[in-house]
């Protein structure tokens, strides 16, 4: 059995207007949201490469923001439910209630 990593935890905030899903985050409703530090999955450890994530949600929709740096972005798979964990992503685990 793994040990267990303590990764980070976020708590979203409510907003009362939907974002406009354009991937800017200098919009004031980006810049009052909290940023976390991401966390390598397999091990807690620091990122190679600065990455952070916010969201908020509105009743209707979770909205997830990450801006990572990445000086060498590559990717080869291409088809639909690839192994994309497998390659350079970023990725969310939800968990409702705790």
């Amino acid at each position: 059995m793994s040990p267990r990593i303590d990764l980070p935890t976020y708590h979203c905030r409510w907003i009362a207007q939907p974002i406009a899903l354009d991937g800017d985050l200098t919009k004031p409703v980006w810049q009052t949201m909290p940023a976390v530090e991401l966390r390598q999955a397999q091990d807690a450890g620091a990122p190679h490469q600065a990455t952070t994530g916010q969201g908020c949600w509105d009743g209707a929709t979770l909205y997830l923001a990450f801006d990572c740096v990445d000086s060498d972005v590559r990717a080869t798979m291409t088809q639909r439910d690839s192994l994309v964990w497998q390659e350079e992503a970023v990725e969310a685990f939800i968990a409702p209630y705790g």
